[in-house]
């Protein structure tokens, strides 16, 4: 299973920086998914 979320897991992880700077609620969202 993970090795079919190595796409989908990259674009995410490129926003969770981008969204601790912007420090947005929805970033908490993306956060958790991430990880």
């Amino acid at each position: 299973m993970q090795s079919a979320q190595p796409s989908p897991v990259k674009a995410p992880t490129a926003r969770v920086p981008t969204c601790i700077r912007q420090t947005t609620p929805s970033c908490t969202v993306v956060l958790i998914p991430s990880r």
